[in-house]
């Protein structure tokens, strides 16, 4: 298959299996640029219901770094499009980001790191947007790669259920949360619900409460410390200021700096939460910080 990173670039498709059995797919480029970092590849990871092939963000981010000598994959997680249908140990289950329970990211990134040593790709970097930066800062604080060297984790939101509580958006959210836990109690989690916050989105009751709800397990902030690789925190300004899963998030940020001596922030002018008009920016600013971290 050939795609267009402003030149032709030769992809192959390729597939596998996490520890749990699950089947994922993604898209391996390799490079021959020469290469500007010790690291052998990236791993990118799309945000809620992406995947590997629909993300304008993500394919500018691997464009510039297959450009730096990277060979790169654009990988799903099991929580890829709004439901899809999984294999997981020979038997079929509904997935994707209406089901997801996100701890089984470590299972994903397992995969995907296994997958790379088997390529000779034995140092390697995540490269996460929103969810997908959640995924890669919760995998690697709960069950560590050593073939993981660094983390770009951009928009990662803070999923944090006390903070949702007194924000200006908490009328939405507790209609929504009492709603997914009506019918997490009569029996009914795996019904879907159409929510409109923190994002538009169909989402199963008991995947909202796994997200959304105390104790708040995937805020990022909780864990980081735990994550003893360099990090490159990336938001957008618009996002920091609109969106109520970012509110405060930069004075979480300076007082995590004295736990967190390897974690670095970054916040791009004028960005929204998926970069519009600043793709390029973005891409240059990770390839840059890549490029200049002193790894083994």
């Amino acid at each position: 298959m050939i795609l267009h990173f402003g030149r032709k670039m030769l992809c192959e498709l390729v597939h596998t299996r996490t520890p749990d059995l699950a089947r994922l797919d993604g898209a391996l480029y390799r490079t021959a640029s020469p290469r500007h970092t010790r690291l052998d590849g990236a791993l990118l990871f799309s945000g809620l219901a992406g995947n590997f092939y629909s993300s304008r963000l993500m394919h500018s981010i691997a464009r510039h770094l297959l450009e730096s000598g990277l060979d790169v994959l654009l990988a799903n997680t099991r929580g890829h499009d709004g439901i899809n249908w999984i294999s997981i140990g020979g038997r079929t289950e509904a997935q994707g980001a209406a089901f997801e329970m996100v701890d089984d990211c470590r299972h994903d990134v397992a995969g995907w790191v296994r997958f790379l040593a088997q390529r000779g790709l034995e140092k390697i970097a995540i490269v996460g947007h929103s969810l997908g930066a959640i995924k890669a800062l919760y995998a690697q604080a709960h069950q560590p790669q050593p073939a993981v060297k660094c983390i770009a984790a951009m928009s990662a939101s803070r999923l944090n259920y006390d903070q949702f509580q007194q924000s200006f958006a908490a009328d939405r959210f507790k209609h929504w949360f009492e709603s997914a836990t009506q019918l997490v109690q009569a029996g009914k989690g795996r019904q879907l619900m159409r929510v409109d916050f923190p994002f538009p989105a169909f989402i199963a009751a008991d995947a909202y409460r796994d997200k959304y709800g105390p104790p708040s397990r995937y805020d990022w902030t909780q864990f980081i410390d735990r994550v003893h690789l360099p990090v490159l925190l990336v938001f957008g300004a618009t996002e920091l200021q609109s969106n109520a899963a970012f509110l405060g998030i930069m004075s979480s940020v300076d007082d995590l700096r004295n736990k967190c001596p390897q974690l670095q922030s970054q916040v791009v002018p004028g960005a929204d939460h998926f970069y519009v008009g600043r793709r390029q920016v973005v891409s240059k600013l990770v390839c840059q910080w890549l490029g200049n971290l002193p790894l083994e």
